[in-house]
């Protein structure tokens, strides 16, 4: 259950800027290309396809006015557990909110759960029904200063979801269906997954990514003038029973002189600091990244003249637990590195890094 709850707290999205309101006769309906359901949009979404946990998370969303609106869904293995009432506990704990309610109904493989929740930081809500059934979930959400469950425009976008494959469409008016008994049998191997395994290397990412939750706040912290990366300091914290990143602080180097930049995230009493030694820079990162930043691997590379020598490196242990997807290698190929990327919430939900020339 823990994969399955942490999935749901993953897709809350990011602060917005903004004011005003969309009107109801704005939002129009929006057909999911795989056909499984309708839901009405303010305009027309865009498409976020990520692998989670072992589960592939396909997400549309449109974000209008301060407000977003979207809705994620995902095949889960049969005879994989949902604790509805654990996935909107999960999402509270995401952005550091209360549920304000959560109510709803479940039978063997089907059920809801429509919630709202006050966010902290900066001070929001989040409103929307979790649904499961046919082994498949899905998460219909807003997100905003006023998006609350009393909100006629938040209200209509729940109510219009509408599953369309066939099955049926968990919710207020649903009665739960009487379910046949399961045969029990001999376990049968799961078929190979469509998409790359956690424990394989991605390709090298283009050079202005950042790995982790795709929607909160982006910052960028930069080496002075002259200077290259030469080390981290890196805070700890924990999801579930694993370490994760929750903060990174940047340490530059300008004619052997070292300086720290900004902290980015929320430090904790737990942490370490990772420098390279005279005459070598940071030259590659390996991220293992999910719902945040789970864990950093730091390869220093020796300074040749204006670039890094990939064959005189050294490769620190990796700083952070075992989550998440990867490790994904930023770097590597000798340029050097002058700064990191990332996003922040509460905490350090992505990272990338900034490359020499890169603007």
């Amino acid at each position: 259950m823990r994969t399955l709850t942490a999935l749901f707290a993953l897709i809350f999205l990011s602060p917005l800027v903004g004011c005003g309101k969309r009107e109801l006769k704005d939002f129009r309906q929006f057909t999911s290309p795989d056909g499984k359901y309708t839901v009405l949009m303010p305009g027309t979404p865009y498409t976020e396809v990520r692998n989670e946990y072992g589960f592939q998370l396909t997400t549309h969303a449109a974000e209008v006015w301060g407000e977003g609106y979207a809705v994620s869904s995902a095949d889960i293995p049969p005879g994989t557990p949902c604790d509805l009432g654990g996935a909107v506990t999960g999402l509270a704990q995401k952005v550091n909110g209360t549920a304000t309610r959560s109510e709803g109904a479940s039978h063997n493989s089907s059920g809801w759960r429509e919630f709202e929740i006050e966010g902290q930081s900066p001070h929001k809500f989040y409103s929307g029904r979790v649904l499961f059934t046919r082994s498949r979930f899905y998460i219909v959400f807003t997100f905003g200063r006023d998006a609350k469950l009393s909100n006629q425009q938040v209200r209509t976008f729940l109510d219009s979801f509408r599953i369309t494959d066939g099955g049926d469409t968990p919710g207020p008016s649903w009665t739960a269906p009487v379910q046949p008994p399961v045969q029990l049998g001999p376990a049968r191997p799961a078929a190979p997954p469509a998409y790359r395994p956690n424990n394989q290397p991605s390709p090298p990412p283009a050079k202005d990514v950042i790995l982790g939750h795709p929607f909160d706040p982006q910052f960028r912290d930069d080496a002075p003038a002259g200077g290259v990366l030469v080390g981290l300091d890196v805070w700890y914290g924990k999801f579930f029973n694993n370490d994760v990143v929750s903060a990174v602080r940047p340490i530059y180097r300008v004619a052997g002189v070292d300086s720290a930049g900004q902290t980015h995230g929320t430090e904790t009493e737990r942490g370490t600091r990772v420098l390279a030694k005279p005459g070598y820079a940071v030259g590659a990162v390996s991220v293992r990244a999910g719902l945040g930043i789970d864990a950093l691997t730091v390869t220093f590379m020796k300074v040749n003249g204006g670039r890094l020598d990939p064959n005189d490196s050294y490769v620190t242990e990796q700083m952070g637990g075992p989550g998440g997807n990867g490790p994904t290698k930023l770097g590597g190929d000798g340029t050097p590195i002058t700064g990191i990327i990332g996003r922040k919430g509460p905490g350090l939900d992505g990272f990338g890094l900034v490359y020499q020339g890169q603007k």
